[in-house]
């Protein structure tokens, strides 16, 4: 099993209204920004490849800002749902551009697959138990549960729909669950991960989704995508110490 993570950059979206920015100069200036300060010290020290999507217009202006980071490739993409495939054996894990992975992602991926694997064999003289990857021992979502029916089936796609939500503005950190899946997921067998908008992945795929908060999305006031979410749609808000776990300091 090898682990590559693979983020959409600045690929021309289908919006009409947005779908000039991936060759703005300034609007990428304000991406890369963002990617320095979230992305990279949360993924750099995870010591696992990245493939980095960007439009054939802006491929190159990305690459000489980012040169430096070698574990980073630049690769050209001119369609929104084009994305990246791997080898059979790659297990790609789809990560947008200004958010940051928990340092327990692919330990937790691989103990769903081993565990799988083993509960699948009727050899298996005993279960599977998970050292668990909890950052925060206050936390009961994000330790491993091989008790976990949804654990039992090898999926295609391993999803979550729990995650942190950081706002960049005020500093606050918000424990948030959604009913589909959230942008974090790994796609098994080298498929591509952005075949299909990530909130319709159990519509395509055979799914597992794991608990916890292995993802932390930062509101910033560039996202795209992101608008800060309805005050009901909030669990509880959480200590900054989490951040840590994320590979980033508290404010």
């Amino acid at each position: 099993m090898r682990h590559v993570i693979v983020t959409r950059f600045s690929v021309p979206r289908l919006d009409a209204a947005t779908a000039s920015r991936h060759a703005d100069r300034r609007w990428l200036d304000q991406r890369l920004d963002a990617f320095r300060a979230y992305y990279v010290p949360s993924v750099e020290r995870l010591r696992v490849p990245v493939v980095l999507l960007c439009s054939s217009a802006s491929s190159g202006y990305v690459s000489a800002r980012l040169h430096g980071l070698p574990w980073i490739s630049i690769v050209v993409q001119d369609a929104w749902h084009g994305g990246w495939s791997g080898s059979a054996e790659d297990v790609l894990t789809r990560l947008d551009s200004d958010d940051a992975l928990h340092e327990g992602w692919f330990a937790r991926l691989e103990a769903a697959s081993a565990h799988a694997s083993k509960a699948a064999d009727p050899r298996a003289a005993a279960a599977l138990t998970d050292p668990g990857i909890a950052a925060d021992p206050t936390d009961p979502g994000i330790a491993a549960d091989p008790t976990d029916p949804g654990v039992a089936d090898i999926a295609d796609v391993v999803c979550t729909k729990e995650f942190l939500r950081l706002d960049a503005r005020s500093g606050k950190i918000y424990s948030y669950k959604r009913n589909e899946p959230s942008p974090l997921a790994a796609f098994r067998h080298g498929a591509n991960p952005f075949a299909h908008d990530h909130k319709v992945l159990e519509r395509h795929y055979r799914t597992e989704c794991l608990a916890g908060p292995y993802l932390l999305q930062v509101v910033h006031g560039g996202n795209l995508s992101s608008r800060p979410p309805a005050w009901w749609r909030f669990r509880r808000q959480v200590p900054p110490r989490r951040l840590s776990a994320f590979g980033l300091l508290p404010a």
